[in-house]
């Protein structure tokens, strides 16, 4: 199934990829993220961000039904939900539908943390598994409770 150095490197992956999402999150300073926020919300650049959207939101899809039926990593299933939350975060216009994708975030990730648990005990997963379950439900909270925080600090 997976070698040892090749887990390693899909967990490393992931990390990779949820820090650079909380980065890109907690930002909001940065170049990139002002060009962005400068981008026209309507045109190419939005027709092709909602495309993406689309074939993300299948990957999941797809992604989920192979964990559930045991064929793909806990790490893989994470990976293409740090990169649907990060779609969906980029077509947000307001604070308010930031907060609604991360608390959404919030919620998939415990779902995930209890099966990656129920797996464990079962036998069917590594301690591992379902330690990073455990972390990147605590990656999620941590960006919704940033984005309150930044949020609340707005001048009205």
């Amino acid at each position: 199934m997976f070698t040892a150095k090749s887990v390693r490197v899909r967990i490393a992956y992931a990390c990779l990829l949820l820090l650079a999402a909380g980065a890109w999150i907690g930002s909001g300073s940065s170049d990139s993220s002002l060009a962005r926020a400068q981008e026209p919300k309507d045109g190419k650049i939005k027709e092709l961000l909602k495309e993406r959207l689309e074939v993300l939101k299948d990957v999941v899809k797809a992604t989920k039904a192979a964990y559930l039926g045991g064929k793909v990593s806990f790490v893989e299933l994470a990976q293409a939900n740090a990169r649907l939350n990060a779609a969906e975060l980029e077509l947000c216009t307001t604070d308010k539908e930031r907060l609604a994708v991360l608390e959404a975030a919030v919620a998939i990730a415990k779902e995930y943390e209890t099966a990656a648990v129920r797996q464990f005990k079962a036998g069917q997963a590594t301690h591992a598994s379902a330690l990073y379950a455990t972390a990147n439900r605590l990656e999620a909270e941590i960006a919704l409770e940033r984005a309150k925080v930044k949020m609340n600090a707005k001048p009205k």
